[in-house]
C-alpha cells in the first residue's frame, strides 16, 4: 500500500511558526515574570471604584515593541498610573536608564504585592492608592495603559495642569479617552502616534503627548 506524501501549503508552514512563535513566548513569558516577582503576572482584577479599569499587565510582546518608542533620560522620572503587579516598570527598570522609577496601584492588594517585589530596588518606589491623591511631583514621564474613564482622565490632566510646572512627556497606551487631551490643546501637544504592532498580533495605539505649562 502506497503511503501518500504529506504536501506543506504556505499556510500549514505559517500556522507552525505561530505556533511555535506563542509557545516560545509563552515560555519567555514564565521565566520571565517568575525571575521578577516568582509569579505569573498574567492576570486581570477588576476594580470596584468608579472610573477604574482592570488592574492587569501588558504582554511582554508589546513591552518589546514600546520599549523602542519610550525616550527616557538618565534624570527621568518614570512613573506608571495604574501599575498594578509591575512588570512594565521590571521591564523597563532592565531596558532604560532612567533615574527612578514609580509605579501607581489603585488596588491596595495589588499594591503590597508590587511593594513587596521591588523592595530590594533602590530606585523603584510603589504608591498604593489613588493617583489623584497620591500624585507624584517629581514625575518627568508619564505612562498610562488605559487606566481610568474620561471624567477621571478629566480630573488627572487637570491636577497635572494645576500642580506641574515643568516640561513633561506622557505616553498612552490604547487611548480610549484622547478626546480629554484634545479639548486641552493649550497644553497637551500630540507629538507622535505609534502603532505597536507585533507579528502575529493586532495593533496598539500609543499616543506621545508633550505637556506646557
Amino acid at each position: 500500500m502506497l503511503q501518500r506524501k504529506l504536501k506543506l501549503t504556505p499556510m500549514m508552514i505559517l500556522k507552525r511558526g505561530r505556533f511555535f512563535y506563542f509557545f516560545f513566548h509563552w515560555l519567555y513569558e514564565i521565566v520571565a515574570d517568575f525571575c521578577l516577582s516568582g509569579m505569573l503576572l498574567n492576570r486581570t482584577i477588576y476594580n470596584e471604584e468608579q472610573g477604574a479599569y482592570p488592574a492587569q499587565s501588558i504582554s511582554y510582546l508589546y513591552l518589546r515593541e514600546m520599549v523602542k518608542a519610550v525616550e527616557l533620560k538618565v534624570n527621568d522620572v518614570f512613573v506608571d498610573v495604574g501599575c498594578a503587579w509591575g512588570r512594565l516598570l521590571g521591564y523597563m527598570r532592565r531596558h532604560t536608564n532612567a533615574k527612578k522609577y514609580i509605579g501607581i496601584e489603585l488596588n491596595l492588594a495589588i499594591a503590597a504585592k508590587a511593594k513587596e517585589i521591588f523592595q530590594n530596588m533602590q530606585n523603584v518606589e510603589i504608591i498604593a492608592g489613588n493617583v489623584l491623591d497620591n500624585f507624584p511631583m517629581e514625575g518627568t514621564v508619564f505612562f498610562l495603559f488605559n487606566p481610568f474613564d474620561a471624567e477621571m482622565m478629566d480630573s488627572f490632566l487637570s491636577l497635572i495642569e494645576k500642580s506641574i510646572i515643568h516640561k513633561l512627556r506622557l505616553y498612552y497606551l490604547h487611548p480610549t479617552c484622547r478626546h480629554v487631551f484634545d479639548e486641552r490643546p493649550q497644553h497637551w501637544k500630540l507629538q507622535e502616534e505609534i502603532d505597536l504592532k507585533p507579528a502575529h498580533l493586532g495593533a496598539l495605539t500609543l499616543c506621545v503627548y508633550e505637556y506646557n505649562a
